[in-house]
């Protein structure tokens, strides 16, 4: 009877998901956002504070904080499952969320708030500043191609390499069948940017005439 009771628990446990705790934890960290945010400028309205809490709580960062802490380690897969990269991304995006609603339930918001803050702190300047074109490789580039062409640049993952928690990223940058850079980073976010930053050293190291002789992408 007690093999029975322990495979039908087995059972059970293999149907449940983090769903309910990725849904309070994304309520919390929005909260929390909200108020870092609301704190930091007093003169910022509604729209600014809204555009801004969405950049902070972005999936991109929830990975990066995710595999911080090695959360890709703890996840429950089924027998020969192995999501690709995007899926991962997401999966984890939600996990983080999970524990974030699981440190409310078990330690109270105040404990919750205190663990999101420390992370906020340390990495919404430099979010809010790309957010907002300030140190953004990626949008001078975009601007400068648009203005001349009409056309904006194209970015492929050569490749993924490392453990979730020192994922190591290789972009590269492509303007028709041209490549003007490629950078490396622990997130597609900053592997892009780093290889925005390289096309535009080469494209500003020779010249304008260098942009006139790029292709019609």
């Amino acid at each position: 009877m007690q093999d029975a009771t322990n495979a039908g628990l087995r059972g059970r446990a293999s149907t449940l998901t983090n769903e309910r705790l990725e849904f309070l934890g994304d309520a919390v960290l929005g909260a929390v956002a909200a108020e870092y945010l609301y704190i930091l400028d007093p003169e910022a309205d509604e729209g600014d504070l809204t555009r801004r809490r969405v950049a902070l709580v972005r999936a991109e960062t929830l990975v990066r904080w995710a595999r911080e802490i090695d959360l890709g380690s703890y996840l429950y897969l089924g027998v020969g499952e192995k999501p690709g990269e995007g899926a991962r991304d997401r999966m984890l995006a939600g996990a983080f969320e999970a524990v974030v609603g699981a440190i409310a339930l078990d330690r109270g918001f105040g404990a919750a708030r205190k663990f999101l803050l420390r992370l906020l702190e340390r990495d919404a300047p430099e979010i809010l500043s790309l957010a907002e074109g300030k140190g953004n490789p990626k949008g001078r580039l975009q601007e400068l191609l648009q203005e001349r062409f009409r056309k904006t640049p194209v970015y492929r993952t050569l490749s993924s390499v490392g453990p979730d928690h020192a994922r190591t990223f290789v972009v590269e940058v492509m303007f028709g069948d041209r490549a003007l850079g490629r950078g490396e980073g622990p997130s597609k976010r900053d592997a892009e940017q780093s290889a925005a930053e390289a096309a535009l050293a080469s494209l500003d190291g020779e010249s304008d005439e260098l942009i006139d002789s790029l292709p019609e992408a």
